[in-house]
């Protein structure tokens, strides 16, 4: 009888931690910038499969404000409460040029099916890039 019991039990904290099992999508592996963008891209919802959710009103002024504390120079901090735990803000160092780069990307797979959630978009910016002139963006920095 014993056995059953522990048998059930296992199984039980099977279920119950199958849902915890989701993780963020940080590709981890990527190296390069060029395999940090194709990860990304590989993760996002594809065309036609309605992966893409529209933001909340909300939701959107959170990205601008993280969006424009990255042009401000910084990098690496919490994101907001509306998009926490959907996308990620950190600096990434590509290994073949040593250059680094500030990236907002959306990283939540609640049902770890190995693509993000929402489709909500990625925004790189190169770490050399200072404040832009007022009215102009400095493309060239963006992926420099």
């Amino acid at each position: 009888m014993s056995i059953r019991i522990l048998h059930c039990t296992a199984i039980l904290i099977f279920v119950i931690a199958s849902p915890l099992a989701a993780a963020d999508l940080t590709c981890p592996s990527a190296t390069t910038l060029d395999g940090l963008v194709s990860c990304i891209r590989d993760q996002m919802p594809g065309s036609g499969s309605n992966g893409f959710v529209f933001p909340s009103a909300t939701q959107k002024t959170d990205w601008r404000w993280i969006v424009r504390q990255m042009l401000g120079g910084s990098c690496d901090f919490q994101p907001p409460a509306s998009p926490s735990g959907i996308v990620k803000v950190r600096t990434f160092t590509d290994s073949g040029n040593g250059k680094s780069y500030c990236v907002l990307m959306e990283v939540q797979d609640s049902d770890g099916n190995g693509m993000v959630d929402r489709g909500c978009g990625t925004f790189i910016l190169g770490s050399a890039c200072g404040r832009p002139s007022k009215g102009m963006m400095r493309t060239s920095c963006i992926l420099s």
